[in-house]
């Protein structure tokens, strides 16, 4: 039905459909069932979004086929224990290491981890502490020292996985 690539462009497999039409589909799915709404509106919104937005066009061949197949579904890493969803307080953070970056942090509550082959994080890559220090790496959930955490145990929702996400020292390359 293209539940899964609602704004992707359709040469990626997407739909490609305009913000009233998701809101719209998200809607009537959460009528039968929010955890399924909640986990498709962040696969859409927060995983393929930032990838459809600002990817290239070698990370939307890489990641598309298994994030519209049905295969997998996609996230984006955002708050944090200590900052919850206050971008300025954001501490995880990526530094430039030859070809790589590599990242230490910890992210809190993030929809979908577990089940994701490639999270979208947010992190600081600056030192000076405003808003243009943040940049969004691309990670492969399979990238060493990345811990997923088990899923967070909710009182609702609980069909739609949320995670702790610890990293350690993970080295992603730099086109990431």
């Amino acid at each position: 039905l293209g539940l899964l690539a609602l704004a992707v462009p359709e040469a990626h497999g997407g739909i490609e459909v305009d913000a009233v039409s998701q809101a719209i589909a998200l809607e009537e799915l959460g009528r039968a069932c929010g955890s399924t709404a909640l986990s498709l509106a962040a696969h859409n919104g927060l995983g393929c979004a930032p990838i459809t937005r600002w990817g290239t066009v070698e990370q939307q061949a890489q990641w598309f086929p298994a994030l519209t197949s049905g295969e997998t579904l996609g996230a984006l890493a955002l708050t944090e224990p200590s900052a919850g969803s206050d971008l300025l307080g954001v501490q995880t953070s990526a530094r430039r290491q030859g070809d790589s970056w590599v990242i230490n942090g910890a992210k809190a509550w993030i929809t979908n981890a577990g089940i994701a082959p490639v999270i979208t994080v947010l992190l600081r890559t600056g030192n000076g502490g405003g808003s243009h220090d943040f940049s969004m790496i691309l990670v492969d959930t399979k990238a060493e020292g990345l811990t997923v955490g088990s899923p967070e145990k909710k009182m609702g929702l609980r069909g739609s996985p949320t995670h702790m996400l610890s990293f350690e020292n993970v080295r992603v390359p730099l086109e990431n």
